[in-house]
C-alpha cells in the first residue's frame, strides 16, 4: 500500500472512531437526561397547546363582539326575527340565531320557503311564542326559555329543524313548543338558541 493510502485509511479510521465517540456520548447523555427532555418537550408542547388555544378564544370572542344582530331583551329579538321573517328577509332572519346555528337556521328557512312557498309556519312559531309563552331563565340571566303548551285543531305536519323528516301532529293532540335564547355577553344583545 502506498504512503497516501495509509493516511487516509488512518484518517477515516479516526474520523470513524470520533463519530462513535461522539454519538455514544449523546447516547450516555440523552440517557442520563430523558426526563428532562421530555419535561422541556411538554412543557413546549402544553405552551403552544395554549397560545393555540388562547389565539382561539381570542377569534372567537372578536366573532362574538361582531355578531351584533339581536335585541337589549330576548323580546325585541323575538320582534326582530318576525318582522325579517315578515319582510321575507331570511338572511337576516338567522342573523339573530347564536353564531354557531346561524348557517343551520338559514339553510332550513331556505329549505321550508322553497317547500311551502313561504315561512309561515316559523312566523307563526314565534308569534305564539311571543303571545302564547312563560318564560323561564337560569340564576345568571343570561340564558332563557320560552315555552307554551298548544292544542292543534287539524291535523298538521311539522319539518324537524336539521332533519329530513316530517312528523304528524293530530287535531286534539297537546304538544309542547318552546326555544331557548342566550345573552351575547360580548355584544350586550339577546340571540335564539344557545
Amino acid at each position: 500500500m502506498n504512503e497516501n493510502v495509509k493516511t487516509n485509511v488512518k484518517k477515516i479510521l479516526m474520523l470513524l472512531g470520533l463519530t462513535f465517540v461522539i454519538v455514544f456520548g449523546v447516547l450516555i447523555w440523552v440517557g442520563n437526561n430523558t426526563e428532562k427532555l421530555n419535561e422541556k418537550i411538554r412543557d413546549w408542547q402544553s405552551q403552544k397547546y395554549e397560545q393555540a388555544l388562547q389565539k382561539y378564544i381570542d377569534e372567537m370572542r372578536a366573532r362574538y363582539a361582531a355578531d351584533t344582530d339581536g335585541g337589549k331583551t330576548l323580546e325585541e329579538t323575538i320582534d326582530l326575527f318576525i318582522n325579517a321573517l315578515k319582510a321575507g328577509d331570511i338572511e337576516k332572519a338567522s342573523k339573530y340565531y347564536v353564531l354557531e346555528k346561524q348557517e343551520e337556521e338559514l339553510n332550513f328557512l331556505r329549505k321550508i320557503s322553497m317547500e311551502n312557498g313561504n315561512v309561515q309556519q316559523s312566523l307563526e312559531f314565534y308569534v305564539d311564542l311571543m303571545k302564547n309563552g312563560i318564560k323561564k331563565c337560569n340564576d345568571q340571566m343570561d340564558r332563557c326559555t320560552i315555552s307554551y303548551y298548544y292544542v292543534s285543531t287539524e291535523d298538521r305536519v311539522l319539518g324537524v329543524k336539521g332533519r329530513s323528516e316530517k312528523i304528524l301532529v293530530p287535531a286534539g293532540e297537546k304538544s309542547l313548543r318552546s326555544e331557548s335564547f342566550s345573552f351575547n355577553s360580548y355584544a350586550n344583545i339577546w340571540k335564539i338558541g344557545e
